[in-house]
């Protein structure tokens, strides 16, 4: 029997927010916290941290979590990253010229 060895220990930002204030963080940034879906992400987030479970429904509840963290940011504006900002201001000084 092998034993399971992590190779990347967390963020030190990681260890201090958690699993549910990783999700919360997200959610308020995409604005989508205070919805359903929202809420419905951050009690499945709770039940997964809390670890109150088997294997296999460890692997179930995250699948939904996964699922459910999908249709909450459904629709909502993705932030752009430092590519998308240097596109934007290379096509605005293209069209100005």
């Amino acid at each position: 029997m092998t034993e399971f060895q992590r190779t990347e220990q967390p963020s030190e930002d990681f260890r201090k927010v958690g699993l549910v204030g990783s999700y919360r963080a997200q959610l308020e940034e995409a604005e989508r916290l205070d919805t359903p879906d929202g809420a419905l992400v951050i009690h499945l987030a709770t039940l997964f941290e809390s670890g109150e479970h088997t294997a296999s429904g460890a692997a179930a509840l995250s699948r939904e979590l996964r699922a459910a963290m999908e249709v909450a940011l459904k629709g909502a504006a993705k932030q752009g990253d430092s590519i998308d900002e240097l596109t934007a201001r290379r096509r605005a000084k293209a069209a100005s010229a």
